[in-house]
């Protein structure tokens, strides 16, 4: 399937699945049923998106159709399935609910792969959640279970790379905690990694989620390199996902500039912010709920830049919603922060001190939630948060 468009695999599968359903009832019609509605279900994820309705659709089909065999270690794939797009629809609980599942279905097979696949969805998991310091045991597990060059052969039942994702999840929580300061070495490897599986997906969602350590870092010219990449292969491919990704990154980077402090001749503010908000659009109209509260950040963050403050709060607001619902908090504590300095901006424009003690306690909260996560990196933004504050508003520390 790997080597035909992504309309012509759908067309095989459908062809396939209709031949299998005109079969009498048996177990074998069950197990090619199974496997076929999966693969379809991966190559929706592809196409249209991790959390588009057709991906649930064929692996809720799947799933059943495994929980009805006597064999154990069929269900894990559906399982992953289901558990991916639930994940990447922004629900984090269920997501994690379904996890909890995979963890008794590996016990109970007494197979490497499910173990395998269990551990990466695990490391996955433990980061959205906010639960940073969990991800490095979760991805060790996968170093330690992972076979080259056979479980390369996972790739197109899995989507991506079972080995990369995890070390990309991986990089990200050591960053954030401060159990890895240089990653540049790290980012090498892994878009080496990327490239030498050959797999055209798994590049492109490296050089998209993978990329974002830059963001984070704020290097903007390495950034802008990789979603250029990523965003090529997106449209040339047809990955609705990747796309929606790779725009924003480039709106963000249009709106940050060079990031040597020289204005990027092509493209203004303003219009990194509208590529911001064109590729949230897009990200989202592929039913994506996970990462939306950090783009949104993001965008409140170049708005409140932009002066447009108010715009950027009512942002942050459905941002929290999410976050409460989804349970999605590997970013909590900068969509506090962002908030602060926001209504910082908002008691500046009313000079009311009602704002100025919503905006206290959106600094503390941000505060109080790095520091609980052992998010270091959110840490010290919202300590130099709170520092600038103070010093525009001594009577801060008082509030």
């Amino acid at each position: 399937l790997v080597q035909l468009s992504l309309g012509e695999a759908v067309a095989h599968l459908a062809s396939g699945l209709a031949v299998v359903l005109a079969q009498p009832p048996s177990v074998w019609r069950d197990h090619h049923e199974m496997q076929l509605r999966a693969l379809l279900g991966t190559t929706h994820m592809l196409s249209k998106g991790w959390a588009a309705p057709e991906v649930e659709q064929a692996y809720a089909r799947a799933q059943q159709l495994a929980n009805a065999s006597d064999q154990v270690d069929e269900a894990i794939w559906p399982l992953w399935g289901s558990c991916v797009f639930q994940q990447v629809k922004g629900d984090i609980v269920q997501a994690s609910a379904i996890g909890r599942r995979m963890h008794t279905v590996a016990r109970q097979a007494h197979s490497r792969q499910a173990w395998l696949v269990h551990d990466m969805m695990q490391a996955q998991l433990a980061f959205y959640s906010g639960r940073l310091s969990e991800v490095a045991g979760h991805a060790e597990q996968v170093e330690h279970r992972y076979s080259e060059p056979q479980d390369r052969a996972l790739i197109p039942l899995y989507s991506t790379d079972l080995l990369l994702v995890s070390r990309v999840h991986a990089l990200h929580a050591d960053w954030l905690t401060g159990r890895r300061d240089d990653v540049d070495a790290a980012c090498d490897s892994l878009r080496a990694r990327a490239a030498d599986l050959h797999h055209t997906y798994s590049l492109a969602w490296f050089l998209s989620w993978g990329a974002m350590i830059h963001l984070h870092r704020g290097e903007v010219r390495a950034l802008r390199a990789c979603a250029r990449q990523s965003l090529a292969l997106a449209e040339a491919h047809g990955y609705a996902y990747v796309r929606g990704m790779a725009t924003f990154m480039l709106g963000w980077c249009g709106h940050r500039g060079s990031g040597d402090g020289v204005a990027d001749g092509a493209t203004s503010e303003g219009q990194g912010i509208a590529t911001m908000r064109q590729g949230l659009a897009d990200f989202c109209a592929t039913g994506a709920g996970i990462a939306v509260p950090f783009f949104q950040t993001l965008l409140a963050e170049a708005l409140g830049q932009a002066g447009q403050w108010r715009e950027g709060l009512a942002l942050l607001d459905d941002a929290w919603r999410r976050v409460q619902s989804g349970g999605e908090r590997w970013h909590e504590a900068e969509l506090h922060r962002v908030r602060g300095e926001l209504l910082l901006q908002a008691s500046q424009a009313d000079a009311g001190e009602a704002g100025l003690t919503d905006a206290a306690a959106a600094l503390q909260e941000a505060l109080s939630v790095a520091r609980a996560q052992q998010a270091v990196r959110w840490t010290q933004r919202a300590e130099a948060a709170w520092q600038r504050a103070c010093e525009r508003h001594p009577g801060l520390r008082q509030l």
